[in-house]
């Protein structure tokens, strides 16, 4: 009987995630054509947002499922999350950076891009993947069906986002 309203969720949050993230690759693509070895790194970026994001969702949904989180505790949550998501990021960055460097010949400037980008984008995905099941909690929403897919999209554009911000930042100069 939730079958529909699955669909008619999945379809809409897709839509909204494909439309966001053409809007975001075409804002950056300046920084991508004079960097084309910045796009080898979205599926890794992206990936690992999405990993740690539906790893904080998970967990958020479980202890409040399990009543061992309620709303009260909001600012922990997310604060614990936020700080877990930076730690794995800069532990993913710490190995990504001198791999890329030495062994896949890529530039250090865009490795550096990774490299910073990866706790950022970390941090974010974890604020999501936990936000997102705490707010549907506030308004009486299943989290299970509605926190996964929205956080999957949210978590994909904020990810593309975040790490072509950072490159543009980190190596904008050098594309004009």
């Amino acid at each position: 009987h939730r079958c529909p309203l699955r669909v008619a969720w999945a379809v809409a949050v897709f839509f909204a995630g494909l439309l966001l993230t053409m809007i975001i690759m075409q804002s950056f693509e300046e920084v991508l054509e004079a960097n084309v070895e910045l796009s080898f790194f979205v599926p890794l970026i992206v990936g690992h947002a999405g990993n740690t994001g539906s790893q904080a969702v998970s967990t958020v949904i479980r202890a409040l499922a399990l009543g061992e989180a309620f709303l009260t505790d909001a600012l922990h949550i997310t604060r614990k999350e936020f700080l877990a998501g930076g730690a794995i990021g800069a532990c993913l960055a710490a190995y990504a950076f001198p791999l890329g460097v030495y062994f896949g010949g890529i530039p250090i400037r865009v490795m550096f891009s990774v490299a910073v980008s990866l706790p950022a984008v970390s941090c974010v995905a974890n604020l999501i993947g936990a936000g997102l099941p705490l707010i549907c909690e506030k308004f009486s929403l299943d989290p299970a069906v509605i926190a996964a897919p929205m956080m999957t999209t949210m978590v994909d554009c904020s990810g593309i986002l975040t790490y072509l911000w950072i490159s543009g930042l980190v190596i904008g100069e050098e594309t004009e």
